[in-house]
């Protein structure tokens, strides 16, 4: 069985269970990045930190916003699973049995730091996927769709801030 089928058969199981992947996302972004301000020592390092903290959580939740807004929960639902299932990213979603999943983060450096920028990089990637999709189901040919041509649909339907993150100028 292929990654994709695969990850395919558990977004119909996840459906089955009534567990969202958007919801799990949503909940992982939620959740508090637990700082210690003893491991600064000094408001200016603690503030600088706390800050990109706060940034990668709009651009995460910016990029669960365009995916909700933009597509149906189905192609969202096959997207984020895809990206999430038997990932080699440090997000990842694990099956816990009997309909219920969680994601599972595994901390590179410091968890506060990477945990909200890990999950706005599985949007992102799961955004770039639905509108390759969406994008080639309405040219006339394969070909014209672009890196370029998808740029340009970010450009159109994000912030100039999400654009900055992820360098689509």
């Amino acid at each position: 069985m292929t990654h994709t089928e695969e990850a395919a058969l558990v977004a119909a199981q996840m459906k089955e269970a009534k567990v969202s992947a958007l919801a799990l996302l949503r909940e992982f972004v939620a959740q508090r990045p637990g700082l210690e301000f003893a491991d600064y020592g000094d408001i200016y390092y603690y503030r600088q930190d706390y800050n990109f903290i706060l940034k990668s959580k709009h651009i995460a939740e910016e990029g669960m916003r365009v995916l909700a807004l933009s597509f149906s929960p189905d192609d969202v639902q096959r997207a984020l699973v895809h990206k999430l299932w038997n990932s080699s990213e440090r997000l990842h979603l694990i099956d816990l049995k009997e309909g219920r999943y969680k994601l599972q983060y595994h901390v590179g450096q410091y968890f506060p730091t990477e945990y909200r920028r890990a999950a706005a990089s599985i949007a992102y990637t799961a955004l770039w996927l639905l509108v390759r999709e969406m994008q080639e189901r309405e040219a006339e040919n394969k070909d014209d769709v672009t890196g370029d041509t998808i740029r340009a649909w970010f450009r159109r339907n994000t912030s100039k801030a999400f654009i900055n993150w992820f360098d689509l100028k």
